[in-house]
């Protein structure tokens, strides 16, 4: 491998390297902070502001700094002061607005942000922090207007699509408890529904329970051009698979945002090469400072700088992340990882199955072997087994299946799974009911 050339810098006569410019010294104390090394970053911005008193940008840099660490009237204190010397910049507006937003002062908060937009009416944050302000100011309908315009700017804005969803329930509009999984399988098996009467529909974006692949192709084939595919923690990592990807990647739930990185990590810990499954791990401008007063958990699950997921996957050729499983669901049975996922994608294939969980469970031989758990559709297909013997069932799944590892112990059908307020399938709950009934 060839190495790169180092260009040389404006120096003394003998090619001595020179100091850093003042736009070279603020490029890496923004890529530091992208990185959440707060503390390098605020001392690359103090340097700066050592050679150009009151440079807007290291002000701003300094504040954003502060408002990661937890010290809100600083940040507040210090934007102010990047403003004042420059109020040109949208983002320093919008930043501003964050902090105030923190400190309660939704008026002042409402303030910056409209100032924010009126220098770039495009600029999605601007208008995510201007409905966050207008909401904590109680004005549910204005922030609804806002996060509107948030994601007209740009679809895929992850705040923007939750902060709309927050102030729909609010409002009453949107069920609480709504699933992305259960609301889009139950959308298709309806005798009522119909492509033509949902032609308005502009965008379908799955949250949340990831759709499985037969139910993911069914709608996409029934409105196509309309799927979007969000993948993320709360702690702050996400990766997006836009509708014009949906097609190609069918299985992926997308890619990283801008400024945001994953990586895939084997057993020992070392990047795993495109195909390899392993932890899903990333790091990005909003990953989170830790758990509060938690700092074991935090340490545990930030290692350098990278989010430690606990779900298991790959990256192809293209950086398109797959999901596998959840890393504590993995099934361990005759020393074979086996992958609850890859029995579902089976399982839901059958016309009857309208949802389906897949868990593991002690076993004295195998020392662990799943148990497929189903919820029928209400009417099946005219040629579905009869479900209500679940051995039949059971039958079929282990004659579909891919190995023998993958063949299921037992089938149970229930009228429906225990479920996040997200909407996620609480498998450990099934676990624990099954085995107490077992026992």
């Amino acid at each position: 491998m060839s190495k790169k050339k180092r260009r040389k810098g404006r120096g003394s006569a003998n090619g001595a390297a020179g100091p850093p410019s003042i736009e070279a010294i603020i490029g890496s104390a923004w890529r530091l902070l992208r990185e959440g090394s707060f503390t390098q970053a605020r001392g690359l911005a103090e340097g700066a502001l050592k050679l150009v008193s009151g440079h807007a940008e290291a002000l701003h840099i300094l504040g954003l700094a502060a408002l990661q660490t937890g010290r809100t009237e600083k940040a507040v204190d210090l934007i102010g002061q990047a403003i004042a010397a420059d109020d040109s910049d949208p983002s320093c507006h919008s930043n501003l607005a964050v902090a105030l937003n923190r400190l309660g002062r939704g008026e002042e908060a409402e303030a910056a942000s409209r100032r924010a937009v009126k220098l770039r009416a495009d600029y999605a944050d601007g208008h995510v922090n201007l409905g966050l302000s207008l909401e904590n100011q109680g004005r549910l309908e204005d922030a609804e207007a806002a996060f509107r315009r948030a994601i007209e700017a740009r679809p895929g804005h992850v705040n923007a699509h939750n902060n709309l969803g927050n102030v729909l329930r609010r409002r009453g509009e949107l069920d609480a408890a709504i699933s992305a999984y259960h609301k889009a399988v139950a959308l298709l098996g309806h005798p009522d529904f119909s492509p033509q009467r949902m032609a308005s529909l502009e965008m379908i974006m799955s949250v949340g329970a990831p759709l499985h692949l037969e139910h993911k192709q069914a709608l996409t084939s029934a409105l196509p051009g309309r799927f979007h595919e969000l993948y993320g923690l709360t702690e702050g990592m996400v990766t997006i698979l836009d509708k014009n990807d949906a097609d190609r990647k069918m299985g992926s739930v997308g890619v990283p945002p801008p400024f945001s990185e994953i990586k895939i990590l084997d057993r020992q810990g070392e990047e795993a090469a495109a195909g390899e499954v392993g932890e899903i791990c990333g790091r990005g401008p909003f990953l989170m400072p830790g758990y509060y007063n938690r700092p074991a958990l935090t340490k545990k699950a930030v290692v350098d700088g990278w989010l430690h997921s606990g779900d298991l996957g790959y990256v192809d050729e293209d950086g398109f992340l797959f999901l596998v499983d959840r890393k504590k669901d993995m099934i361990i049975s005759g020393g074979v990882n086996v992958y609850p996922r890859d029995i579902e994608e089976i399982v839901v294939q059958h016309p009857a199955v309208r949802e389906t969980a897949v868990f593991g469970v002690p076993h004295d031989k195998w020392g662990e072997t799943p148990i497929a758990a189903v919820i029928v559709h209400e009417t099946g297909a005219a040629d579905a087994i009869n479900v209500t013997n679940a051995e039949e069932l059971k039958e079929w799944i282990n004659a579909h299946v891919g190995a023998k590892f993958q063949r299921v112990h037992k089938v149970i059908v229930v009228e429906d799974f225990p479920r996040s307020v997200a909407g996620k399938t609480l498998k450990r709950f099934m676990r624990d009911d099954y085995l107490s009934g077992a026992g």
